[in-house]
């Protein structure tokens, strides 16, 4: 299952001895959302901060908008205002980009995006490929989200070690599907017959109806 960093109510929490070596090396790090640093930023997981640090404003080396409160055990980050910063580190890593005004357009990965390409003739969408993920897979999904007026902005991660039973998984969710709707589409599609995209993605999950 995914769980959900909201960038509006959630902060980070690091250790303080780590934190201290990250900003005194001098070398660019990132910040994951789980409080690791890695001087060496990871594909498929989700960063608050990438850069070095300005040791010139001691009360901001992550620079304006990262709140930091340290105490002798962890530092805790919490964010105002920096969204757009966030998107710029995350964009070309995460699997998918989600909006209330958008939804979702595609996935990064090319095996998963072969997947939704076909299953979308179907009428299966990428909001359903993505809530069957986020219930069976371990991810995170970053946002910005507010009940009132509603607003939502994020992107999915799935984890590297899941990622090739995400794939597998979603093959078999849209494969399901698929039969499923030609079962309740039947008279009409005997009626009318598949479509040429159609057959090609029955062809794609190694499906023949006999239609």
């Amino acid at each position: 299952m995914f769980k959900k960093f909201n960038f509006l109510v959630d902060e980070v929490k690091v250790s303080n001895v780590e934190f201290a070596k990250a900003i005194n090396s001098n070398r660019e790090f990132g910040i994951s959302t789980n409080g690791e640093i890695h001087f060496d930023l990871k594909q498929n997981t989700p960063y608050i901060f990438s850069g070095k640090a300005n040791m010139m404003n001691k009360l901001e080396p992550l620079g304006k908008g990262y709140k930091i409160k340290a105490t002798f055990v962890t530092v805790s980050i919490s964010f105002n205002n920096i969204w757009n910063r966030i998107i710029e580190i995350n964009r070309n890593s995460a699997m998918y980009e989600d909006s209330a005004s958008d939804g979702i357009a595609e996935f990064q990965d090319k095996q998963l995006e072969q997947i939704g390409w076909h299953g979308v003739e179907f009428k299966l969408t990428y909001r359903d490929f993505v809530e069957f993920l986020e219930k069976n897979i371990t991810g995170t999904v970053i946002c910005i989200e507010q009940d009132s007026p509603y607003m939502f902005n994020g992107f999915g991660f799935i984890e590297e070690s899941e990622l090739e039973e995400s794939r597998t998984k979603l093959f078999q969710f849209v494969k399901s599907e698929i039969k499923k709707y030609i079962e309740l589409n039947s008279d009409e599609l005997s009626k009318y017959g598949l479509s040429i995209e159609q057959k090609e993605s029955l062809e794609f999950f190694g499906e023949v109806a006999n239609i």
